[in-house]
């Protein structure tokens, strides 16, 4: 599989997390610490929206569940829930108390970190960086548990996302980066693709299946295309 750099959009900020949905960029963090909707437009522009809410120092990615956003702090790992039609925010869950199985220590080390977000079949999903203890951890929220977890395919898992039917994980590996496919248990699905650009931040996958990403040393997004 080779991934083809098909459109770059200039955001006033760099984005720490990062969702697409519809017309819309959602992006968290960046210098005003604000949860933030920008709308795509047919040049490489993005029009500011709306802000809001603030949302400082949530810097370890975002994703969404119907109307609800939740974004995670990265080294305080302390989990929030965002209504965007209020603007509300309610810090939620402090990750480094969760326990379950040989994978919680990765979420609870020292000087782990929450890199990236994502919610499929009623779950959080979370990237957790944490050196050769890197992660990803299915999280039920409300019940505040680990469901499963299992290694990440490299030591700095930056962005993740399901594609549309929601039978592949996508991972982001930051130290080879390169972008590698899993299924729901954690096990390799035989794709691993370089990214074309070079400090990758953050993962969102649109209705067609095209993977969005950010530049972790500018303001840009980028659409990437895949192609067998």
């Amino acid at each position: 599989m080779e991934l083809i750099l098909t459109k770059t959009l200039d955001l006033p900020q760099h984005p720490d997390g990062l969702v697409i949905t519809g017309n819309s960029v959602w992006i968290s963090g960046g210098k005003n610490g604000k949860l933030e909707r920008y709308k795509k437009s047919a040049s490489p522009e993005v029009m500011a929206d709306k802000s809001i809410s603030e949302i400082s120092g949530a810097d370890g990615g975002i994703t969404r569940h119907g109307n609800t956003f939740y974004a995670a702090t990265a080294k305080e790992r302390i989990l929030s829930r965002i209504d965007p039609a209020t603007g509300l925010k309610e810090d939620i869950l402090d990750l480094k108390t969760l326990h379950g199985g040989n994978y919680s220590g990765g979420i609870r080390a020292r000087n782990s970190i929450v890199n990236d977000l994502a919610w499929h079949a009623d779950t959080l999903w979370v990237a957790v960086e944490a050196g050769y203890s890197s992660c990803i951890l299915q999280i039920d929220v409300d019940n505040k548990k680990i469901l499963q977890g299992f290694w990440s395919p490299g030591p700095k898992p930056m962005g993740l996302d399901f594609d549309v039917d929601g039978k592949r994980l996508w991972v982001v590996e930051g130290r080879s980066n390169s972008l590698v496919d899993l299924d729901t248990k954690g096990k390799w699905l035989g794709t691993e693709a370089k990214i074309p650009i070079s400090a990758v931040r953050s993962l969102s996958i649109d209705h067609n299946n095209n993977f969005w990403t950010a530049d972790a040393h500018d303001a840009r997004i980028y659409c990437i295309k895949k192609e067998d």
